[in-house]
């Protein structure tokens, strides 16, 4: 019977220090677990952490972190996407070189008035807008015309133009209206990206109907694929 006692109590005292030992590897498990959590904790708070001007996703003006709307883990930056000016310079082909001309302009300080329109020596004495075969794409040379037209619209808002599209003979007749629309389409489209109302511009479309040079050669079609840029009232 001793015997037996002496079995079951070892039985039991092994059993109590398994117990022990399961309990101390989970407890040391644990402090592991906490160390790494404060390692990581402390890692975020020298990198920003998720408060603060400068939070996980990068630089803010605003409070930074998760939700912050500064620069994203992709690149920094001061704004979210693209605006519309970015959209549509891109679409009308608006450069370097042509926003260059127009800052220069925007730079001395000049003011247009209308009586600059029949000054012979101001910019704005150029009112024709010429295009290459079949195109209706802007040329670099003519944007500065058109910033300093377009400055003269945005400053006058009670001004009205009318934009002229003309194509040379080449072509169809009804196919030399549609470019001749397009031409002036993406003159109205420039200027109203140089800040003039919608309300100012007309459009209209001669097609080959109204020839500036009335030949047929090189000379004379390339005269002839042009915008007119008709001041109604002024």
């Amino acid at each position: 019977m001793m015997k037996q006692l002496t079995l079951a109590q070892l039985y039991l005292l092994t059993l109590f220090l398994s117990i022990l030992t399961l309990s101390g590897c989970s407890q040391l498990q644990n402090k592991k677990s906490d160390k790494n959590k404060m390692t990581t904790t402390t890692r975020i708070n020298k990198s920003g952490g998720f408060k603060g001007k400068s939070g996980l996703l990068g630089s803010s003006t605003g409070s930074g972190g998760l939700s912050g709307t500064g620069s994203d883990i992709l690149g920094s930056s001061s704004t979210t996407g693209l605006d519309s000016q970015d959209i549509n310079a891109s679409t009308l082909g608006v450069d370097a070189d042509a926003q260059a001309a127009t800052d220069a302009l925007m730079a001395e300080g000049k003011k247009y008035t209308p009586a600059d329109i029949n000054n012979p020596k101001s910019i704005l004495s150029q009112r024709i807008i010429y295009f290459d075969y079949d195109q209706s794409t802007i040329l670099e040379k003519y944007k500065p015309i058109l910033a300093a037209h377009a400055e003269l619209l945005a400053n006058y808002p009670e001004m009205r133009i009318r934009l002229e599209g003309h194509a040379d003979e080449r072509g169809s007749r009804e196919y030399n209206v549609a470019l001749s629309e397009r031409r002036a389409e993406t003159v109205r489209q420039y200027l109203s990206f140089k800040n003039v109302g919608s309300e100012q511009m007309e459009i209209v479309a001669f097609g080959e109907e109204k020839p500036l040079v009335p030949s047929h050669n090189d000379t004379a079609w390339s005269k002839n694929r042009r915008v007119e840029i008709n001041y109604v009232t002024y």
